[in-house]
């Protein structure tokens, strides 16, 4: 194989040096004895090293450097050396944000949370944001109806499809967003319900579990999901204050990967009207390379090869915003665009628009649904250094919500449910933009604080509350 920019010592130097900032950390708890697979530093070597690592070598072992569109191929050999370097500025960032004492420092500052609360009024609004999200799933149906001409019903169950889409990207954002309001309510009624040995309560959190996978499966929406399923299964963990061993973690990685490759196979409407949902599946399972294939070529992990498409057209094409895409879309966002018809689109939208013009129109997306990852966004308001400021903090807050866990997880349920969301996140967080995130947890992580916030009861004196500030600079081992 020829040696190209893409191939060449430099990048085969930016590559190992990103594999050993993700492997220290990792490899220095296990030597230590203090290894924690659900500490956020460990998901993110994981998952980001899935996305800029092992993404990036399969692109160089096939020697293939185009990224490829439904409407158009874009060599990004050329940009391949500042993709790794963008990477490794902001894996080491991250790692160093992390490793700062600050965010120790900042985490014994924080009051602690409360300690009593009213379960009733807990039931009463986890049921209340259930009956939410059910809701506007039906109201959802009841637009696909009158837009597409089809039953909304035996549309969504069909599978992905064009018409589908259509009434997906045509519906008002809130009845997309508020069916997530079933992973909080259901999260929160099961906690409740074990805590109490409830069966009751118990029983309404798994019914609207049952529905939220209702509503998430049949599209292979894999994004709502994840946080459910890993919530769930942190969750069990961090309350039995316990770990998963290293052959129960591989079973659990293995299981994941089978069931997104099984639902990539089955949300496809045309596939199943071709194969049947048994035949997709069982071509899957009897093809182990279907299920490791996601890792290095496709949607899932297109991350690296989608971030170099765009970083070659920076600024020419595509010229920087000097914190629009950040600060200014989080301003700008949640204004309704009835209120606003002129309203800029989101940076994603603009970038999207502005790469792949054949697949997208006024109406919005059609063809088009790539994620850029995080960097993407850091990187257009501010270039590199943006990128390195940008993952420290994102460091920093990771270690932060870390700490705090340690310090109050063992004794307050809040505390581990919040947690256990926040491990799922850090992936969500990696692959979006960081208001496409804030705008998830606006659905998912808000609900169940403010259920929690508002269920508290016997408000800390002011004596009591200076006696907790004053235990909270004790040192806690963690």
């Amino acid at each position: 194989m020829p040696v190209t920019s893409a191939t060449s010592p430099g990048v085969l130097l930016l590559l190992g040096g990103l594999g050993l900032v993700l492997v220290a950390p990792l490899a220095w708890r296990v030597a230590d004895r203090r290894f924690d697979p659900f500490e956020p530093i460990v998901i993110f070597a994981v998952a980001y090293g899935v996305m800029f690592l092992v993404r990036p070598l399969a692109m160089v072992v096939e020697n293939d450097f185009d990224y490829v569109r439904p409407t158009a191929t874009i060599p990004v050999v050329d940009a391949f050396p500042t993709l790794l370097a963008a990477a490794l500025i902001g894996a080491a960032a991250f790692v160093g944000g992390y490793s700062a004492s600050l965010g120790r420092r900042i985490a014994r500052r924080m009051a602690p949370p409360p300690a009593r609360f009213d379960t009733g009024r807990i039931v009463a609004i986890a049921c209340a944001a259930a009956l939410i999200g059910v809701a506007s799933f039906l109201a959802f149906l009841v637009f696909a109806t009158r837009t597409v001409g089809v039953s909304g019903l035996a549309l969504f169950f069909a599978g992905r499809s064009p018409a589908l889409v259509e009434a997906l990207r045509s519906a008002p954002g809130y009845l997309n967003h508020a069916p997530m309001l079933l992973i909080p309510a259901s999260l929160v009624l099961l906690a409740v319900g074990h805590a109490r040995r409830d069966r009751r309560i118990s029983f309404l959190g798994a019914a609207a579990g049952l529905l939220l996978v209702l509503r998430a499966a049949p599209g292979g929406n894999r994004i709502m999901l994840l946080p459910f399923a890993g919530g769930a299964l942190v969750y069990w963990y961090v309350t039995q204050q316990r770990r998963p061993g290293p052959l129960l973690l591989v079973c659990v990685l293995a299981t994941a990967l089978t069931g997104s490759a099984v639902l990539l196979a089955i949300r496809d409407a045309a596939t199943r009207q071709e194969t049947g949902v048994r035949g997709a599946v069982a071509a899957v399972l009897s093809d182990p390379a279907k299920i490791l294939a996601p890792l290095t070529r496709g949607g899932d992990t297109e991350m690296a090869p989608a971030l170099a498409a765009v970083m070659s057209a920076i600024p020419t094409e595509i010229p920087r915003t000097w914190g629009m895409a950040v600060f200014g879309d989080l301003v700008i966002r949640p204004i309704p665009r009835a209120l606003w018809h002129d309203k800029p689109l989101a940076p994603r939208e603009q970038v999207i628009a502005t790469m792949w013009p054949a697949e997208y129109n006024t109406e919005g997306m059609k063809l088009a649904n790539p994620e850029f990852s995080i960097l993407l966004y850091f990187y257009l308001d501010f270039g590199l250094p943006g990128i390195a400021v940008g993952m420290a903090l994102f460091g920093l807050g990771a270690r932060v919500a870390y700490e705090y866990f340690c310090r109050f997880g063992a004794t307050s349920t809040p505390v581990r449910l919040l947690f256990s969301l926040f491990v799922p996140f850090l992936v969500i967080a990696l692959r979006d933009s960081p208001v496409d995130t804030i705008d998830k947890a606006a659905f998912i992580v808000l609900p169940l604080w403010l259920t929690f916030h508002v269920a508290a009861t016997a408000p800390r004196s002011r004596r009591t509350a200076t006696v907790a500030r004053r235990l909270a600079r004790i040192p806690q081992w963690s």
